[in-house]
């Protein structure tokens, strides 16, 4: 499957991972930031819907996606949940490496129709937005920046902006 992408940009350039982790946080300033630069790339139009954390909900994505929608019009669907977990920073701090499966990734109600948007603050592996968007079928990954090393991730595919 193609997995496609729209990000603001490099994670370590122009202090977005200073950004990002203050999103992680949920620094309100940082969230801001993130969703003036993220908002340029979402139309009237556009379902954006929130990436669940470890702790199976959205919280500062549903944040994030609030603040672009009150940017650009579009509507966000709080829909998408996952199992409770380990972050991924403790896991891969460990050693450990994360499977698609292991995020329990599920819809709480029926996609809706229309153009998707799943809100995340960073890349960094490409699991997460593979999982996501093996889920919904379809749509794109919004996230704020990107590590590197995922950009060569087989089938995670940048949108040209």
């Amino acid at each position: 499957m193609k997995y496609n992408y729209i990000t603001t940009g490099e994670y370590y350039s122009h202090g977005r991972n200073s950004i990002a982790h203050g999103m992680k946080n949920g620094n309100p300033k940082s969230i801001s930031r993130a969703a003036a630069e993220m908002s340029k790339f979402v139309s009237p139009n556009v379902i954006l819907i929130p990436m669940p954390g470890h702790s199976g909900v959205a919280t500062y994505t549903k944040d994030l996606a609030e603040q672009i929608a009150g940017l650009t019009g579009a509507k966000v669907c709080d829909i998408m949940r996952g199992a409770v977990r380990e972050t991924f920073y403790d896991i891969k701090k460990n050693g450990g490496n994360v499977q698609k499966d292991y995020l329990g990734l599920y819809l709480t109600e029926e996609l809706p129709e229309g153009r998707i948007m799943i809100v995340d603050n960073c890349i960094s592996t490409g699991t997460t937005a593979a999982a996501a968007l093996d889920l919904t079928k379809r749509g794109v990954v919004l996230a704020y920046a990107i590590v590197g090393k995922a950009k060569h991730i087989d089938g995670l595919t940048p949108i040209e902006t």
